[in-house]
């Protein structure tokens, strides 16, 4: 395994961070065993006898290869429960040393978290910056429920990561304002990541990006129940032409609103086994939780 190097930029010409060797055969953060027995509680009929799952599907239906610059805030992330075991998730810069990202992400034990900025592809990079992250730096939110994903959300705090890291390629994206709560109904939004395209693939080489529609809860909750949807989650609509499904966990569902875009979604639960049977796909709602992510801002490294 190569050696993960903590970097800090000085110059973006000067400093480039190779990935690790695992990131090609990393799995996605749906295939653990604790998101399966979820996934199988919440849609039973998607499973054999023998608890595997009967369709795959891809990650980004219908999606677009991005471009360079085109998601600075986008982060990938690869949480190692082993040297040989990694799962791959997303995450978005919201500030230059602060990633917010799904709480199932790094709720199960794990040695570190790789995290990546500035890239388009996982399997090469480079990427721009790149640190391992320890426990330490990884808060979770007190409520998180690891049986219904309830409050599935989390920040890794980037100790090594300073303003120089920001530039065409690495960038923040605002938080919408808590009040925003409702009325995103029917709005354009955007989904990016890492995840799978093909069946038998471990996960895109190629950051993806779709165009998707945001959706009442009440969709969703139809689905999945009232346990799964809650006020505190966001739902977006999906066809059998325009889908996210298993990949990216804790990857950035974003909108514009007045002219800015914010990050209004993070990658949840979803349809993670079945979009292209037209189940919505659900997400963690960032704004219910913007009074928790801002006093994380305030609390020193330590937390």
């Amino acid at each position: 395994m190569k050696i993960l190097i903590f970097v800090t930029l000085i110059s973006l010409a000067s400093c480039w961070v190779n990935l690790p060797d695992e990131a090609k055969t990393a799995k996605s953060m749906d295939e653990h065993p604790t998101i399966q027995k979820i996934l199988r509680e919440k849609n039973p009929e998607l499973f054999n006898e023998n608890g595997e799952i009967i369709k795959k599907t891809p990650f980004i239906i219908g999606g677009s290869n991005a471009t360079f610059g085109q998601f600075p805030h986008q982060a990938l992330l690869f949480t190692y429960v082993s040297e040989t075991s990694v799962y791959l998730c997303g995450g978005s810069l919201i500030r230059y040393n602060w990633v917010l990202t799904a709480a199932h992400c790094v709720y199960i034990p794990f040695m570190k978290v790789a995290v990546y900025l500035g890239i388009i592809d996982s399997y090469y990079g480079p990427a721009y910056w790149g640190a391992d992250v320890t426990s330490t730096d990884v808060k979770i939110h007190s409520g998180y429920n690891d049986n219904y994903l309830t409050n599935d959300i989390a920040m890794i705090y980037l100790r090594t990561a300073t303003e120089s890291i920001l530039n065409a390629y690495i960038g923040t994206i605002p938080l919408p304002k808590s009040h925003v709560n409702t009325n995103l109904d029917g709005r354009s939004s955007i989904v990016s990541g890492f995840g799978k395209t093909s069946d038998n693939s471990t996960s895109s080489q190629f950051l993806k990006y779709v165009q998707l529609y945001i959706t009442s809860n009440s969709v969703c909750e139809q689905v999945y129940g009232p346990n799964y949807v809650r006020d505190t989650n966001i739902c977006v609509a999906t066809t059998n032409t325009a889908a996210t499904c298993s990949g990216d966990s804790g990857g950035p569902l974003t909108t514009v609103l007045d002219g800015t875009n914010y990050v209004v979604g993070i990658v949840s639960f979803g349809a993670a086994i079945s979009c292209e049977m037209g189940y919505p796909a659900g997400f963690t709602r960032v704004t219910s939780f913007i009074g928790w992510i801002e006093d994380r801002f305030t609390l020193p490294p330590a937390f």
